[in-house]
């Protein structure tokens, strides 16, 4: 899923402040307990992975990722910014070395940069003139069709790489394509097959040693025509596998990491099992089983097809983060990019409409964001936990020898996430998509067998097709059940602490849930202050900018020019009709232009952040000792997140 657009241009709520409580029959609850003794390093997994959907995000969003979160797997793709508009090769190296200091900041705080290479420039397009924009999209069909030439491509590339590598002395991650099954690619599936092939020639001829990877399917059993069948993760690893590199002296092409995407899983038994087909697929063609694997984007996304999902903003994401990561460690992930760091859409003067991001357009904190921060709050030990309910997972850490942090998150798992995973285990044993969709007619068919409102044998399969299908639905119908009665009533939660090193140790409980952490829950509010402060702003917005780029050296005829394009509806093709140095001048002035407007929206946002119903602020405290076990009875709103920080006394 990659939607692009201009940058510039809600749920059950539960009643009541759930502090913490004794119940008499502890025996209803669910039972987690942490074992301070066993530590072992925290999963680089946990860290805050995530697509960046521009490549160089706002300064005060870059500062939110490197500052309160903890960067892990960061993906950044530099079509837009270098390769669509570029001249030649001189001016692409040019376009990406504004990335230079944000590429380093993210190194330097422990992140990993992946350079994705999705777009082709113009000039070494097979459509060169083809410039109206891909159905859906905004970006234009020739920067996303086949290079004319392979060889100029491969050097391209290896520029690019020498760049990043001899100049900027930064060992960068490269992934090759975003979404090729879908419009994003123009080409057919063996064109983007031969496209990576060329990518990879390129990056390993200016770094042997660079990690490089693919294909970054929409889907993992996802085809370029939608009903070919295997898919096109498995065809392009039966390609790589039998295609020699021999200017590299490769006896087949690289794969360093696998990429695909996901959306709306069910953690408890998706995740493993789209691990384990892609590690067998892997062992089929050569390559390595321990091969790493990347999710190169993941959310939840309820009102699939619709790129508006009102839960992206609610508390529930919170929680689907959470069990998410929990279930992909499970099954040996070893990275994953959330989509995405700043939201994909924008509604002028509306907050939290449903896009995907940690953060809205105005900069406001998400309950998405708030889930990254509790994960960054746990510390660098990873503690054992156990917990009695499947759905109710916890992750534990030590930051030092005084201090000790829970995350807990109450997820049932939702009818459309248990029929994604009910279709996707009969996947695993064989069967075409294809032939399951004309089985079953209707998606809503498995929904239905869940419930126990029709049987398989009303629908008239085969006999083995039948056989297995009754077995998944039956595996699943456990899931079905235990989902629908946590979700009915907040949870009772008995936390104990095993062999903790103290005799007693304060603690604070953090919330996000309907009350907490929410700042939907005041979306009105908001708005309006968003409203009121963008006017204030907007008053002296035109003389400032004026300013800037007086100061910037451009002359009035320069920013008449400016102003020309931006009173365009397509500023793209206005853009495009000015000369070459004039276009390349008014591009630069657009993004001061820009630049400065973020920086009215990054103090908006600031303001905005320090709201109480917005922020992550203790919800209760308290001391556990010895005497009582050093156990914590909560309550849990379904589809919550809480933290728990203990600190020594």
């Amino acid at each position: 899923m990659k939607p692009r657009a201009a940058l510039i241009g809600l749920g059950v709520l539960f009643c009541g402040l759930l502090a913490p409580r004794v119940w008499a029959d502890t025996q209803a609850a669910v039972a987690i307990k942490v074992s301070a003794d066993q530590a072992t390093p925290m999963p680089y997994l946990f860290r805050t992975g995530v697509f960046t959907f521009n490549a160089l995000p706002p300064r005060y969003v870059r500062d939110l990722l490197l500052h309160e979160l903890k960067p892990g797997t960061v993906e950044i793709d530099v079509g837009e910014i270098a390769f669509k508009d570029a001249d030649n090769a001189t001016d692409l190296l040019r376009r990406l070395a504004v990335l230079a200091p944000w590429l380093r900041d993210i190194v330097a705080a422990g992140g990993e940069p992946v350079i994705a290479f999705t777009e082709v420039p113009l000039w070494l397009s097979s459509r060169p003139n083809a410039r109206e924009a891909v159905k859906g999209d905004i970006v234009r069909v020739g920067n996303v069709s086949p290079p004319q030439d392979p060889k100029a491509w491969s050097a391209l590339i290896a520029q690019v790489v020498r760049y990043f590598k001899d100049e900027l002395k930064l060992n960068l991650r490269y992934k090759v394509g975003w979404e090729p099954d879908q419009g994003s690619w123009q080409g057919t599936e063996q064109q983007f097959f031969e496209f990576y092939r060329d990518t990879v020639r390129g990056v390993r001829m200016a770094d042997p040693h660079a990690k490089v990877g693919g294909p970054s399917v929409s889907a993992l059993y996802n085809s370029k025509a939608g009903t070919q069948w295997p898919p096109m993760l498995y065809r392009f690893l039966a390609y790589c596998g039998k295609t020699p590199l021999p200017e590299i002296s490769a006896t087949r092409i690289p794969i360093d990491f696998i990429v695909w995407d996901q959306f709306n899983t069910d953690f408890l038994t998706s995740w493993s099992a789209a691990a384990d087909q892609i590690r067998a697929w892997m062992k089929q063609f050569g390559y390595a089983a321990d091969t790493q694997l990347l999710v190169g984007e993941w959310s939840s996304w309820e009102q699939w097809p619709s790129n508006s999902s009102s839960e992206q903003d609610d508390p529930f994401i919170a929680s689907y983060i959470i069990s998410s990561l929990y279930g992909m460690d499970r099954a040996g992930i070893d990275r994953a990019a959330f989509t995405s760091l700043l939201e994909q859409r924008e509604v002028e003067g509306e907050q939290f409409i449903g896009s995907f991001g940690l953060v809205t357009n105005q900069f406001i904190k998400k309950p998405s964001f708030w889930a990254f921060k509790s994960l960054a709050m746990l510390g660098t030990q990873r503690l054992s936990v156990d917990s009695s309910h499947p759905m109710v997972v916890a992750i534990a850490g030590r930051a030092g020898v005084n201090d000790l942090a829970v995350v807990i998150a109450d997820h049932p798992l939702a009818e459309k996430v248990l029929m994604h995973a009910a279709i996707g285990g009969l996947l695993a044993k064989g069967y075409a998509l294809p032939d399951l969709q004309a089985a079953l007619r209707d998606e809503n068919t498995i929904v239905r067998l869940l419930r126990g409102e029709r049987a398989v044998s009303d629908l008239h399969l085969p006999d083995k097709l039948a056989s297995d299908l009754g077995a998944q639905i039956a595996s699943m119908q456990q899931q079905h059940r235990l989902a629908d009665e946590l979700a009915r009533a907040p949870a009772k939660i008995h936390l104990a602490f095993a062999h903790l090193p103290w005799s007693a140790a304060s603690y604070q409980i953090y919330r996000i849930d309907s009350q907490h952490t929410n700042p939907k829950r005041v979306r009105r509010e908001i708005n309006n202050f968003v409203k009121d402060q963008f006017v204030k702003y907007k008053a002296t917005l035109e003389p400032d900018i004026t300013d800037r780029l007086d100061k910037e050296g451009y002359d009035s005829n320069e920013v008449a020019a400016l102003k020309e394009v931006l009173g365009q509806a397509d500023k793209e093709a206005a853009l495009a009709r000015l000369p070459g140095a004039q276009q390349s001048r008014v591009a630069a002035m657009a993004r001061s232009t820009e630049s400065l407007i973020h920086e009215r929206f990054g103090q908006i946002g600031e303001a905005v952040n320090q709201w109480p119903q917005v922020m992550m602020t203790p919800t209760a405290s308290g001391q556990i000792d010895a005497a009582g076990g050093h156990a914590l009875d909560i309550e849990m709103e379904p589809y919550s997140v809480v933290l728990i920080k203990l600190h020594k006394n």
